[in-house]
């Protein structure tokens, strides 16, 4: 049994929601997904492919385990349930925390374990993609260089207002 890149440790679900989670397996392999205290199950349908729908769930700053069990385990750690913003662009969200005029002051100050970001190793395709190679990171001073500009700034101002 195998999750797509997305799915790590460190890693928000969204809150208030059916959670959508999905992988490959063994065909007709069983499959349990439990988060906190929310299970769902299922089986890999002939092609190996599964998904299961976890129920509403509820908002988390006290990280969670992610466990998906069938032949073999695989046990995510520190994940939050909050909110998920899915941004994309291209200079406008690749512009990196480091290049900011105000990066010397901004990235010492940026201690907020509670913003991950997911970082996709950047390639180049020319069709749609059904996995990706990445990964989730807390912000924290020693790892805000490589986070968005954008996102920071914006969530400095909604502290402060």
């Amino acid at each position: 049994m195998k999750l797509p890149g997305i799915f790590g440790d460190h890693m928000v679900l969204q809150r208030g929601t059916s959670v959508p989670v999905w992988g490959t397996a063994a065909p007709d392999e069983a499959v349990t997904v439990t988060a906190g205290s929310v299970t769902a199950s299922t089986k890999a349908d002939k092609d190996g492919k599964w998904i299961v729908h976890l129920d509403k769930l509820s908002l988390s700053t006290t990280p969670i385990e992610l466990e998906v069990n069938a032949t073999n385990k695989i046990a995510l750690h520190d994940v939050l349930v909050g909110d998920v913003w899915v941004c994309s662009g291209q200079s406008n969200m690749a512009f990196a925390l480091g290049e900011a005029s105000t990066a010397k002051e901004e990235i010492p100050a940026a201690n907020h374990p509670d913003i991950r970001l997911f970082i996709v190793k950047v390639t180049a395709n020319f069709k749609p993609q059904s996995d990706c190679v990445g990964q989730w990171v807390l912000c924290t001073p020693d790892t805000a260089r490589d986070f968005s500009a954008r996102r920071l700034r914006r969530r400095r101002t909604f502290r402060s207002a």
